[in-house]
């Protein structure tokens, strides 16, 4: 029979709800009773060596860990990214929170060795305020990328849109991380607060480059307005339902104008003679097709110019 071994009780349960667990879940994976899992954490009974080692590997945690004096004093990991329109604080997948600790540990890394090779680190100074237009934040964006209209117009495919982009953010003083395993339908992207060298990640679920330039953009514009205290850690963001949704609403309308700025969206749809036309699917893509973005992201560009209604973008 394997002989148990000892451990502190509260960091077994410490564990388990920091990474995002139910006891059922962790039952399920050592394959034995819930009843069970929660008397190990109630100190009635004690694991196994083995059933140790498979809780470190499950919650993505040393070892050594089990066995400290207390439990570890850590902020929640809402303190440190945007709010998210469909994840509640403190209520992340498990998934979710170990993307977030391995980027926070990247990022802490990637620091590091800045330092270690005496590098300077750029200092993110792009600024947003909700009381200016989408348009002109989209500008402002645009310019600090570097990235003009011609040279846009050179790319020849849809990565190599996204390596451009993603480069031009990063030299902006931004870490633009990818993360696996989370699911599309709680975020495609995120924005972790801290500086110097804030980050954006982008769901690496999302196979289609396009949708993560766009994503890319919409989470700048998150830490434009951070970085300006209009926003702050979702944690301590109080703004619900629809006076949330306006920020939302200037991320994702600011991202549209750097993307495609206006004067050169109307040149398009004038070379296109589609000045005129009850816009359709195919249309959209069309001029998706000239700026490398998504049909529903150019959509949306199109709504926020007024050459579409919500009716017909919807």
């Amino acid at each position: 029979m394997n002989q148990t071994i000892a451990v502190n009780k509260l960091l077994l349960a410490w564990a388990r709800e920091e990474s995002g667990y139910e006891l059922d879940q962790v039952a399920s994976r050592l394959k034995v009773k819930e009843d069970r899992v929660s008397a190990w954490e109630n100190g009635e009974l004690q694991p196994t060596l083995k059933q140790l080692e498979k809780l470190a590997h499950f919650f993505h945690r040393p070892l050594s860990v089990f066995f400290l004096p207390q439990k570890p004093q850590l902020p929640p990991l809402a303190a440190e990214y945007r709010r998210l329109p469909d994840v509640e604080p403190g209520h992340e997948s498990p998934e979710l929170r170990l993307a977030l600790r391995q980027m926070l540990a990247r990022r802490e890394n990637g620091l590091n060795l800045i330092g270690e090779l005496s590098q300077p680190i750029l200092e993110f100074s792009l600024r947003a305020n909700l009381k200016e237009s989408p348009a002109e934040v989209g500008a402002r964006m645009r310019q600090a990328t570097g990235i003009s209209i011609d040279f846009q117009f050179e790319w020849t495919d849809k990565w190599e849109a996204w390596r451009e982009w993603r480069k031009a953010v990063e030299d902006l003083g931004v870490f633009v991380f990818q993360f696996p395993k989370v699911k599309l339908t709680e975020v495609r992207g995120l924005a972790l607060l801290r500086r110097p060298m804030p980050v954006i990640a982008i769901n690496g679920k999302e196979m289609n480059p396009e949708a993560r330039v766009f994503t890319l953009f919409h989470e700048l514009a998150h830490l434009m307005l951070a970085a300006s205290n209009e926003e702050v850690s979702a944690v301590q963001e109080k703004r619900k339902g629809e006076d949330w949704l306006v920020v939302e609403r200037f991320a994702e309308a600011a991202a549209s104008h750097a993307i495609v700025p206006e004067s050169v969206l109307l040149d398009v749809i004038r070379s296109f003679g589609l000045q005129r036309v009850a816009w359709n699917k195919d249309n959209v893509r069309q001029v998706a097709r000239k700026f490398w973005l998504t049909p529903l992201a150019m959509a949306t560009r199109l709504r926020e110019s007024g050459f579409m209604n919500w009716y017909a973008y919807n």
